[in-house]
């Protein structure tokens, strides 16, 4: 990793309950390989810590609450395994302001004693400059692209599911992650200035890379993931419902690109979110 101003190095043990969790959460079909974790988001639980040492060191002047996961991306060198030990990496990549909304990108990676890389990420974070408002999150930059080659919808029948997502599902995400941001929470949003709490990011992906879960050696055939969240999903009381689709094309020798959809009450969630399965 290049030198940052601000980096963070932290020690990460992947424990089988935290691999249980999350997968229960998501209900995530385990893996062929049951030593293998199931959901590639699970590298969120690895990366966030590191990430909130970042955006509350002094150098950073990032002002949490309100804040909003603008992009994502994963690259996957190979599976994780339950019991491995890793040390994480954190850096601040870039700092700008644009339109009123102040943008930071966060890079992170994942390896072991040896240097041998697990996955690799690139986080994009959104903060309003002034009060917020959920379309003023809907402009923010995207991750560099790391999944290549086209996707046209309806070019397959796609793999669908549909998720009801509660307020109490984000509480179980955040405790499994670390995130306390309170716009997550139903008794702590109004703090960031919204009614209703906020999905985080990486659960929306989550939920949305289940299309794909009944492949083959899914754990093991990731490769890449990257996504940009059009709009915040939006939880109320009652929850809410999430569609999700992926939309196959394959590419040769076995690889395929997934473009990746996810709607709440018809408003679309995701954008040029991708997939790369190995063969």
């Amino acid at each position: 990793m290049k030198k940052s101003l601000v980096s963070a190095t932290l020690p990460f043990q992947v424990r089988q309950a935290d691999v249980t969790d999350f997968a229960d959460l998501l209900q995530t079909p385990k893996p062929a390989d049951l030593a293998a974790v199931s959901s590639p988001v699970f590298a969120a639980v690895a990366f966030w810590p590191a990430i909130k040492q970042l955006l509350a060191n002094g150098k950073t002047a990032w002002d949490f609450p309100g804040t909003l996961l603008a992009a994502q991306s994963f690259s996957f060198h190979r599976p994780i395994i339950v019991g491995e030990s890793f040390i994480v990496q954190a850096a601040v990549e870039r700092q700008n302001e644009r339109g009123g909304m102040r943008l930071l990108q966060i890079s992170c990676q994942l390896s072991n004693a040896n240097g041998e890389m697990a996955v690799t990420g690139l986080s994009d974070f959104a903060r309003s400059t002034t009060i917020p408002t959920l379309e003023a999150f809907s402009s923010a930059d995207t991750c560099a692209p790391v999944v290549s080659g086209q996707t046209q919808d309806g070019l397959q029948s796609p793999n669908s599911l549909s998720f009801h997502i509660t307020p109490d599902a984000l509480a179980r995400f955040c405790e499994l992650v670390g995130d306390n941001n309170p716009i997550h929470f139903s008794d702590r949003c109004s703090l960031a200035g919204f009614e209703s709490p906020i999905a985080p990011g990486l659960l929306t992906l989550g939920i949305a890379l289940r299309t794909l879960s009944d492949n083959p050696d899914f754990s093991k055939r990731i490769r890449a993931i990257q996504a940009r969240f059009a709009s915040p999903v939006v939880v109320p009381p009652a929850g809410a419902q999430l569609f999700c689709h992926a939309t196959a094309e394959p590419i040769g020798n076995g690889t395929t690109v997934f473009a990746l959809g996810a709607q709440v009450g018809g408003s679309r969630v995701l954008a040029n979110a991708k997939a790369l399965l190995a063969g």
